[in-house]
């Protein structure tokens, strides 16, 4: 399943260059519940915070906001798949 995750995370990096952030957002989404523990998401995110990012009022003006957001996505989407009885990893 490498080569999936591979594909996967080329079309997220082509996704992030080429179409709206909330089409890249839906995509990562996506990948996080279908693969497992899929940080490429999380990386793809700190290089969107670092070329298109500014620093966020609402998160006490952090320039990493949208990878803060990702990573706490991404943990809990891994917690609820152990405790979903039909998630076989």
């Amino acid at each position: 399943s490498m080569l999936k995750r591979g594909v996967a995370s080329i079309l997220l990096i082509l996704s992030m260059l080429y179409l709206p952030l909330w089409v890249t957002g839906i995509l990562s989404l996506g990948a996080m519940v279908y693969f497992r523990w899929f940080f490429e998401a999380v990386i793809l995110f700190f290089f969107i915070d670092m070329v298109f990012g500014a620093p966020v009022a609402r998160f006490l003006h952090v320039h990493t906001a949208l990878t803060l957001i990702g990573l706490a996505v991404l943990l809990l989407i891994e917690y609820l798949k152990t405790r979903l009885r039909s998630y076989h990893a």
